[in-house]
């Protein structure tokens, strides 16, 4: 009992670094525009300095990526689960396949990378069509001002994206966990088709961002660390820039999306019901994973390993794929 609860302590150290990062960051650069504007108001609809405002900003990332949890997350995951069903249907069953409970701390690190750099890629877009409305005061930063808001921008436009990118993976991080896969009809193999499995949301999150784990971290080298290396720019500013827009900003975002995924790893069970439910209304077995060897009459060749979903409602049937 006492291992499980350890799980926690890596995210749990990670979280409080990255929001100590962003509060030391964020506020300093807070303080400072605020000295050299004392009239500068960074979101004119709530009373307060810069600094005020910034901390209410960091405040509520959390609470929005909960709220989101609670109310959209099964809602959204029937979305998916409905359209894979209606656009996968004709090649694929989508059934509940039997998985283990372990789930380690360094595996909720992990599965707050992508999220947390699909946020960062996504927030000038974000910013764009919300300063308008909410952070008007960022179109006229004093020019004395400015090049601290390099800093201050894209960290601010990151955090106000997580909440609408969560509402997106939390869904896929629900159906992952409770077991949801698709898998290819055994009458596809007929027709030349490797057999084909994976879980419905991962298959929904790769569709989004499949490859925001590479291009991103590439580009963000190509953007700030090549110049660098280059002999392009010099000096301590470009490679304090360099290292908060390519590591600090990811680092920063994955730790405010790390407490929900703690939060999700705790009311676990109850989601994972909900889920399972909601696919078996829409027509899904519980299957599970049959470790299948393959004997062999060659004395120099090793047995053949592999696996094969099989439905429990017929053990004869092979129903495997």
């Amino acid at each position: 009992m006492a291992r499980k609860f350890l799980r926690f302590i890596p995210p749990i150290v990670f979280a409080i670094a990255g929001w100590v990062f962003a509060s030391f960051v964020v506020l300093f650069v807070a303080r400072e525009v605020q000295f050299i504007s004392p009239a500068y108001d960074l979101i004119p609809l709530t009373p307060g300095t810069v600094a005020q405002d910034v901390g209410w900003l960091l405040g509520i990332v959390p609470l929005a990526g909960l709220i989101v949890y609670l109310i959209l997350g099964i809602p959204i995951s029937a979305i998916i689960l409905f359209a894979v069903k209606l656009i996968r249907s004709t090649a694929y069953d989508v059934d509940i396949a039997q998985i283990g409970n372990r789930f380690s701390g360094i595996r909720m690190i992990r599965r707050a990378t992508v999220p947390a750099l699909f946020a960062m890629a996504i927030s000038g877009i974000v910013m764009e069509f919300i300063e308008g409305f909410l952070f008007t005061a960022l179109l006229t930063v004093p020019p004395e001002a400015f090049q601290l808001f390099q800093f201050f921008r894209p960290i601010i436009g990151t955090l106000i994206t997580l909440p609408v990118v969560l509402a997106f993976f939390i869904p896929t991080w629900m159906l992952n966990d409770a077991g949801v896969v698709m898998h290819l009809k055994s009458d596809q193999l007929s027709i030349r088709r490797c057999p084909d499995s994976i879980g419905v949301g991962r298959w929904a999150s790769n569709l989004l961002a499949g490859f925001t784990i590479f291009t991103i971290p590439f580009v963000l080298f190509v953007q700030h660390f090549l110049p660098i290396i280059n002999g392009e720019v010099t000096g301590a500013l470009a490679i304090l820039n360099a290292f908060v827009f390519s590591i600090g900003i990811p680092f920063l975002a994955m730790a405010f999306v790390i407490p929900i995924i703690i939060f999700n790893e705790v009311v676990i069970n109850g989601t994972k019901r909900g889920i399972r439910g909601i696919a078996k209304r829409f027509g899904s077995r519980e299957l599970r994973l049959e470790t299948v060897v393959t004997e062999t009459k060659i004395v120099d060749k090793e047995p053949e390993y592999g696996w094969a979903f099989q439905s429990p409602q017929s053990d004869s049937d092979s129903g495997n794929i």
